[in-house]
C-alpha cells in the first residue's frame, strides 16, 4: 500500500535514521528501550475519560472548537500542557506528538456504556476536526535530527498529532497518521480507530485489537497501529525490524 509516495510496509525502526536526538542503538537495545520516557511520565492521565496533551507553546484557544464539540454530557474533558521537549532517547514513532488525544479506559468501560452512548459521535467529530486542523498547521510538525546532526526526512508519519487509547490490560494503542497528504482520508482513519477500540471493549478476545496485542509479544507498553485505506481497517505497525521480530518468536 502506498500513500503520498510512501510505501507503508515499513521495516521497523532500526534504520540508520530511526533514533532522533539520540546516540545509535543496536536492534536489541531498541527492542529493550523503555518507550515511556521521563517526558511522558510527567503527564498523569489516570482515570481520565478523554484528554488532550499538548506542548505549552500552543495557545489554549486552538482547542476551543474541540472543547465545544467534545466536552458534553459531563465527559470531564481534561486538557494538559507539557513543556516543549528536548532530546529523546527513543525511536521516533514513540516520541510524543505535539498534540495527542488520550482516550482512557473509563470512557469505554463505563461512560460510553452507561452514561452517554450518543457522546461517541461527538467524540468522533471532535477528533477528526482537531486532527485535520493540527496536521494542516505546518508549524506543529517538528523537524528531527539524529545525533550526527543530520536532518531526518525518512519518517512518513506526522509528529504533530496522534490518538492514544488505553486498554484494560496495561497497554496503550497509538494511531500513527501520515504527514499532510491530500490523498489520505484522516477522518476515516480516526473514526476507524475509535471503532477499533470500541470493538476491543465489547468483543474482547474476538476483537482485532486483542489479536494485535498477542502479535506484539510484549507484556505492557505502547502498541503502534495505522489505518489501511485499501481495506478501511486498523492494522498493526510493527516497530521492530524483521530479524528482531523473528528472534522473539524462536
Amino acid at each position: 500500500m502506498t500513500i503520498c509516495g510512501q510505501n507503508q510496509h515499513f521495516q521497523g525502526l532500526a534504520s540508520k535514521h530511526s533514533i532522533a536526538f539520540a546516540p545509535s542503538y543496536s536492534q536489541r537495545e531498541i527492542w529493550l528501550l523503555n518507550i515511556v520516557t521521563k517526558h511522558e511520565k510527567g503527564i498523569d492521565m489516570k482515570g481520565t475519560n478523554v484528554g488532550v496533551v499538548h506542548i505549552d507553546v500552543i495557545e489554549e484557544s486552538f482547542f476551543d472548537e474541540f472543547v465545544a464539540t467534545v466536552d458534553q454530557m459531563e465527559v470531564g474533558l481534561d486538557l494538559k500542557k507539557m513543556p516543549k521537549p528536548g532530546p529523546f532517547a527513543c525511536a521516533e514513532w514513540f516520541i510524543p506528538t505535539t498534540i495527542a488525544v488520550f482516550l482512557g479506559k473509563p470512557y469505554f468501560e463505563s461512560f460510553l456504556k452507561e452514561v452517554a452512548k450518543d457522546h461517541y459521535e461527538f467524540l468522533k467529530k471532535g477528533i477528526s476536526e482537531l486532527c485535520d486542523k493540527t496536521i494542516k498547521t505546518r508549524r506543529f510538525e517538528p523537524t528531527l535530527y539524529s545525533s550526527a546532526g543530520k536532518k531526518n526526512n525518512d519518517n512518513p508519519y506526522t509528529l504533530s498529532f496522534s490518538v492514544i487509547a488505553e486498554t484494560a490490560s496495561g497497554f496503550t494503542f497509538k494511531l500513527l497518521l501520515p504527514k499532510l497528504c491530500d490523498e489520505f482520508e484522516y477522518q476515516k482513519a480516526t473514526d476507524a480507530f475509535l471503532d477499533f477500540m470500541a470493538d476491543y471493549y465489547s468483543a474482547g478476545e474476538l476483537s482485532q485489537a486483542y489479536e494485535i496485542i498477542k502479535m506484539n509479544g510484549r507484556h505492557r507498553g505502547q502498541i503502534l497501529v495505522k489505518y489501511n485505506q485499501d481495506t478501511s481497517k486498523i492494522e498493526w505497525q510493527d516497530d521492530l525490524p524483521p530479524k528482531v521480530r523473528e528472534s522473539m518468536l524462536k
